[in-house]
Order: C-alpha cells, then structure tokens, then sequence
C-alpha cells in the first residue's frame, strides 16, 4: 500500500492542487517500510492525480482539496483523507495508529454556506 502527502519543508501543504511534491509512503504491515518524495511537473503541466497515479498511491492524506481534485481523486480510485496539518511524517504516524484527526473526506475546507466550490459533502 502506498500513501500520499501534499509536502513542503517536512509539512502537509494546504491546498492538494498547489503541491509542488508529495511524499509518498510505502506501507507493509501497517509501518512505514520506505518514503520517497516525487515532484509535480509543473513545466508539462502534470496533473498531482496523474503523479500519485503514477506512483500507485492508493491514498491521499491532505489538508483541503477543491471540487475538482476531489473528483479526480474519487474516479482514480484513490481514497482521500482531508483535514491533515502540520508535519507529514507525524500525519502518517497518527494515520496507521487510527489517531488522525480528519475532516469529512470531501471536504474542500471551506464552510459550505459561505462556498462557491460545490463540495459533494
């Protein structure tokens, strides 16, 4: 199993569309058994879903994610876990120990009264 972070400077970065990397986790027997960090290709306009697709990520832990990533994420396959912060290997930790605190999965991070973006809550 593999897991994904949006990451930036050790931290998950806010916004899933506007990560630069991602660290990803290989997971075996529910520890990490090896990271690797893989860069969007911002020149060829690489989608992050293609990149984590590439990579044969199964899940994305992240902080927000806009109508469109969630949606691109659901049709990949790929299980989205939202409302994440701070440090990326902390994240992961708390994740396998079933500790994490999450928002909803669909969550785009912002109140939906007040969102323009269609969250599919």
């Amino acid at each position: 199993m593999k897991i994904a972070i949006p990451y930036e400077n050790g931290n998950i970065v806010k916004r899933f569309e506007k990560a630069a990397a991602f660290k990803v986790y290989t997971i075996k027997e529910n520890k990490v058994d090896g990271t690797d960090i893989v860069f969007v290709d911002v020149e060829n306009k690489q989608s992050p879903v293609r990149l984590l697709l590439d990579n044969c990520v199964n899940t994305v832990i992240g902080r927000e994610y806009v109508k469109i990533a969630i949606m691109m994420l659901m049709r990949a396959g790929i299980e989205i876990i939202a409302g994440a912060e701070g440090d990326a290997d902390k994240a992961i930790e708390e994740y396998l120990a079933e500790t994490l605190i999450t928002e909803e999965k669909t969550s785009c991070g912002h109140s939906c009264a007040d969102c323009d973006r269609g969250c599919s809550k």
